[in-house]
C-alpha cells in the first residue's frame, strides 16, 4: 500500500480553467497521518499566476472534523492572503495539519478555495474549489 500512497500524493490538481488565471497544485508531506496520535503533516500548496495580468489572490482552507491547523485542535479554518502575484510568479505555502488522539483512521477531505480578487480582498472576481484527500492510518 505504501507505493500507492506515493503515487496519489504526487498527483496534483491544476486550475487555469475557464479564464481563471491561477494554477493550483498541492501535496501532503508525509503522504499520510498516523491515527489516534498527536501527529501532523504539511499541506504544500503552490499557486502560480498563468494569466496575462497581475492577480490579487487569497486561499481559504477548511479541514474536516478531527483535523486542525494547530496542535490544540481548535482551528479548522485558515485564510491566507497571498498579495499580488505578477505574471509567472509562484508562491508555495506550507500549512501544517494536525491530528489528535481522537482522530480515527479514514480518508479526510480538506477543502481548498482559491480566490482571484479585484483591487482589494473585498471584491472577488472568481473562485476555484479543490478537494485534497488526506489518508489517516
Amino acid at each position: 500500500m505504501g507505493i500507492f500512497d506515493n503515487i496519489s500524493a504526487a498527483l496534483a490538481s491544476s486550475g487555469a480553467k475557464g479564464g481563471f488565471p491561477l494554477k493550483i497544485t498541492f501535496a501532503f508531506r508525509p503522504v499520510r497521518l498516523a491515527s489516534r496520535r498527536d501527529d501532523s503533516v504539511e499541506l504544500l500548496l503552490t499557486i502560480e499566476n498563468v494569466g496575462e495580468k497581475p492577480a490579487l489572490a487569497s486561499v481559504s482552507i477548511v479541514s474536516p472534523k478531527g483535523l486542525a491547523f494547530e496542535s490544540m485542535g481548535l482551528g479548522r479554518e485558515k485564510e491566507l492572503r497571498l498579495g499580488s502575484l505578477e505574471v509567472g510568479d509562484r508562491k508555495t505555502l506550507s500549512v501544517p495539519i494536525h491530528g489528535s488522539s481522537r482522530t480515527p483512521p479514514g480518508n479526510y477531505r480538506v477543502e481548498i478555495d482559491v480566490c482571484h480578487h479585484y483591487r482589494d480582498y473585498g471584491h472577488v472576481i472568481s473562485t476555484v474549489k479543490k478537494i485534497a484527500e488526506l489518508r489517516v492510518v
